[in-house]
């Protein structure tokens, strides 16, 4: 959690929000003419007032998948990291957006600090889904932070009371019912449109191994990670769970992600970095998804190849099972994110080491808005402990990993 003590109880300035919120409007309806989820935001700077950035949704581009943690507040986000040594501190910084924040994009905000101040509900996915700004869809440590930088407009004509707090630079502003109905118009009007492109990219699954050490698929693969498709890892037995530890301790520090296929091929394992919401599962499903994107035939008419299996249909571990801090919710919103709908046989979120009790974390799943555990199904399910001292995993190529648990 980031402190919050040393922060301002009150705005450096206040601001007629209607500008931003045209322009944050006009983003999300680029966002639904290309098509992909209609939501948009701008980048503002709390002392001048002056947009330093502004982008809309792009998890679809040319009708097929892009990235599914391109979520407009994120892509704010990253852009401010990558040039955060010439922009001011988070907390002097507001994201005007079309959307209340989902759950990963929520993570980022607490995780960098930066401020979001909301145009409309989303009742589905957004943090604020009771519209009561209490935050109970998060752990009770998050709460008090997500009250610091979460605001959403007053919009009379629709009812709906300013909340948020008075270091907000749009304390107590209201937006016209118009521009509110707009922004949230834009969103719903774009899942028609998206949802087809989706089922298009979730062929029948095809096991890799059957295809050649030289295939597109494998050398795509092994452009992310070189031991891609090499091993195959049944996480329901104590070696192939050994190997997978093996593999993943092995990387990153302290937290890796890997993916496995519906054949038990170990397709990727990624570490984190270089920035704080650059968890090992956001570069993972990522780089897995550039791999899904480059696979497509030409024009998206056969969507993409069965051997790289939609991750639905993906066991994906963490080596840290989440906890209650802001990466670990921006996880459980990535894995969302990347399913679309819930998990196919087979698939699932799977980690090794508990950073809370089991019960913890399935009820802290249960309170996230109910598109994640209702719609979604999303579980996170601990691996059976590894009890042998010291394991050796062989891989099918004869090679031999040594790792101390």
């Amino acid at each position: 959690m980031l402190s919050i003590k040393g922060i301002s109880e009150y705005a450096e300035a206040i601001y007629d929000p209607t500008p931003y919120a045209q322009d944050a409007v006009a983003m999300a309806q680029q966002a639904f003419n290309q098509p992909t989820y209609g939501v948009g935001g701008v980048l503002l700077d709390n002392n001048t007032g002056a947009i330093l950035y502004q982008m809309h949704n792009n998890v679809i581009t040319e009708n097929a998948i892009n990235d599914p943690t391109a979520h407009g507040e994120r892509q704010i986000i990253y852009w401010y990291l990558k040039h955060a040594a010439a922009l001011p501190e988070p907390s002097k910084l507001t994201i005007v957006t079309t959307l209340d924040p989902c759950v990963m994009c929520t993570g980022a905000f607490l995780a960098t600090g930066i401020n979001v101040v909301t145009m409309s509900y989303d009742a589905n996915a957004g943090i604020n889904w009771n519209q009561k700004w209490n935050f109970q869809s998060l752990p009770a440590n998050l709460r008090e932070q997500a009250q610091q930088q979460f605001s959403y407009f007053a919009v009379p004509e629709l009812q709906l009371n300013w909340q948020g707090p008075k270091r907000s630079v749009f304390y107590e502003k209201a937006i016209s019912g118009q521009l509110s109905q707009a922004a949230a118009a834009a969103f719903a009007d774009s899942l028609p449109k998206i949802g087809p492109i989706f089922a298009s990219e979730d062929p029948t699954p095809l096991n890799i191994r059957t295809l050649g050490p030289d295939s597109p698929q494998k050398r795509l693969l092994s452009q992310k990670w070189p031991l891609a498709a090499i091993y195959t890892t049944n996480i329901s037995t104590v070696s192939g769970r050994a190997k997978l530890w093996a593999l993943m301790s092995a990387i990153g520090l302290g937290n890796s992600a890997a993916l496995i296929d519906p054949f038990d091929n170990l397709l990727m394992v990624m570490a984190g970095g270089p920035f704080i919401i650059n968890t090992p599962l956001f570069n993972l499903i990522r780089a897995y998804t550039d791999v899904r994107r480059a696979t497509q035939s030409p024009g998206g008419a056969s969507a993409t190849d069965g051997h790289v299996p939609h991750p639905k249909r993906c066991k994906i571990v963490l080596f840290r099972g989440p906890g209650t801090q802001a990466t670990d919710i921006m996880d459980l919103g990535i894995y969302g994110s990347s399913l679309n709908s819930p998990n196919q046989s087979g698939g699932g979120l799977f980690y090794f080491k508990a950073t809370q009790s089991p019960e913890s974390l399935a009820s802290m799943i249960q309170e996230l808005p109910p598109l994640y555990p209702t719609e979604l199904e999303i579980t996170a399910q601990q691996l059976p402990p590894i009890t042998r001292p010291d394991v050796t995993a062989k891989t099918d190529d004869n090679m031999f990993i040594q790792s101390r648990l």
